[in-house]
């Protein structure tokens, strides 16, 4: 690699384009530590002034204490995994996820998931890997080197969703992966309800 940089720098066109590279690097680097001068951080009009005290609740330092909540939604367990164990190939997951956007939100939502990938970053001869969120709800999320994915559709990924709530959590570990919140049910852009699937799927077992 040294020798082919040195072979480069003798050509003084990519000597140029290798400088001018370089200079783009360092003032990159030094221009993102740099703060911005002359900027005013008080409200400039009277909304400003009132949203930043409607901030400063939340901006102050202090101990967060979380309120006490109490979950209403009652769901239905009782015999759902064994209706999911037969029900891995049923049609009923390509209606459930005819309006799905697979937009993950209610993976992000919910308390019990916890889903998530691995990545890394580069910096000069610096490095790190890192854990971060993610969602089974994704395409990508599946998807192998090779560009295989045993999920290559939104079917696969609304059944797992599911299988994985009301069934795979309760194999594993003998308990419900829904705590019966309703948080994905409240912010599912399409109105997605869990426990109205739950209803169904038990219909659907009873009539197979």
């Amino acid at each position: 690699m040294f020798k082919t940089i040195r072979n480069a720098w003798k050509i003084p066109e990519l000597r140029r384009r290798m400088l001018f590279t370089l200079l783009i690097i360092v003032i990159f680097r030094f221009g993102s530590a740099i703060p911005v001068p002359f900027l005013n951080t008080e409200a400039q009009t009277d909304k400003g002034t009132e949203a930043l005290k409607s901030w400063e609740p939340f901006l102050s330092e202090g101990d967060a204490k979380a309120e006490d909540v109490s979950c209403e939604l009652k769901v239905p367990f009782e015999g759902v995994k064994q209706k999911l164990d037969h029900m891995f190939d049923d049609p009923m997951w390509d209606e459930v996820s005819i309006k799905c956007l697979n937009c993950g939100t209610c993976t992000y939502e919910c308390p019990t998931c916890h889903c998530f990938d691995i990545d890394q970053e580069n910096r000069m001869k610096d490095g790190y890997r890192f854990r971060c969120w993610d969602s089974c709800m994704f395409s990508e999320y599946t998807e192998m080197a090779g560009g295989h994915n045993p999920r290559p559709t939104k079917v696969e990924r609304v059944r797992n969703r599911f299988m994985h709530k009301l069934k795979y959590h309760l194999d594993r570990y003998n308990l419900e992966g829904c705590v019966g919140c309703g948080r994905c049910i409240s912010k599912c852009p399409v109105n997605i309800d869990i426990t109205q699937i739950i209803k169904d799927l038990k219909e659907v077992g009873q009539n197979a």
